[in-house]
Parts: structure tokens; sequence; C-alpha cells
């Protein structure tokens, strides 16, 4: 029930945790996260952006595009994880890779089985998404950021943190070290 033990592989730092009041807000995050790693050296094909939903992976990518960041999104029957790109993909598409930083988009997560009618089978359905959301984070080898919406689902389950003005430091002005001073 808790992040406490979700690090990262090499470095063990735990996720960073940020709700914004709107999607535009949360992208913008998402961008400038990005540009950091990316400024102190990180290569664009190290970074993923892991989602729920496939079609929030179609909609991070065009996004990532307007603001000139080559992205691909990796599914069942396209992408190369081979291309210089940021990796956009589901949770499940993410099952045995690893990349330097992992963004975790908690948008549309956790995921409710609407014919789990039994508590029993909702708890169930809740610990299935839970292990899913702890594989998500333990893709990154370095660092974590989740991001979500205030109000969704997944700010029930996961610590609250709020971000304004806050921006990713970097160590030694390299940003594959990319820590806030916030951590859950």
């Amino acid at each position: 029930d808790s992040l406490k033990n979700a690090t990262s592989i090499e470095e063990g730092v735990p996720p960073e945790v940020c709700f914004k009041a709107s999607i535009s807000q949360k992208s913008a995050l998402v961008r400038e996260w990005l540009n950091a790693w990316i400024k102190g050296g990180v290569k664009l094909k190290d970074c993923a952006i892991l989602v729920r939903e496939e079609r929030s992976a179609f909609a991070i990518r065009n996004d990532l595009w307007e603001y000139d960041l080559a992205a691909e999104v990796i599914t069942r029957t396209g992408g190369s994880l081979d291309t210089d790109t940021i990796k956009v993909m589901t949770m499940h598409r993410a099952k045995g890779l690893q990349f330097v930083n992992v963004i975790v988009d908690v948008t549309k997560w956790p995921h409710i089985d609407k014919t789990a009618v039994d508590e029993e089978a909702k708890a169930e359905n809740l610990q299935q998404e839970k292990c899913l959301l702890y594989m998500a984070i333990m893709r990154a080898m370095k660092n974590v950021l989740i991001v979500g919406l205030n109000g969704q689902q997944a700010s029930n389950y996961l610590p609250k943190v709020e971000r304004e003005g806050l921006r990713p430091e970097t160590k030694d002005k390299d940003a594959s070290s990319v820590n806030s001073t916030v951590k859950i």
C-alpha cells in the first residue's frame, strides 16, 4: 500500500509525485523534466513515458511533437525501441524494459474493473493495479516522476504533492540525476 520500496534500479531514488490541476499544467511539467534530462545529456531513447491506456500514449506523443520533442508510441504492432526518440507506451508494454528516466502518468490509473461486484473482487482488482504501477516504476534505472491530475482516482492512492513553481534540480549540472526536494 506504499511506494516506499519502489525505487529506481541503479540509484535507489524514490519516485517524485506531482498532481496538477489541469492537463496543460501536467503536460508542461512533463516537458520541463524531459528537457532538463536531455539538457543534462540523457539520450531521448533513454526516456520513457508510461501510461495506463494506449490512447493516452498517442495524446502525449502529439503534445511532445508540438514542442519539438521527438517521441514515438510503442504498441503491439508498431514503434521501435532502437530510434533516438522518447518512448511512450502503456505500463503493460513496458514490462521487461529498462530506461534511464521514466515518467509514469497515472491520469487513467487505476483501471477499475466494472464487473467486479463484491468487495473481494474489487480489492483483487486494485491490488493488480498497484502491482502494475510498481512494475512501471521499476522500469527506471535512475529517476522516476509520477504525474497525474488532482481529483482523479490515482490521487486517492498516492501522496498529494503540490509543486507549483518547483523545478527539477540537477546535481553537478547532470540532468540524469534530476531530483527535487519533494520525496514520497
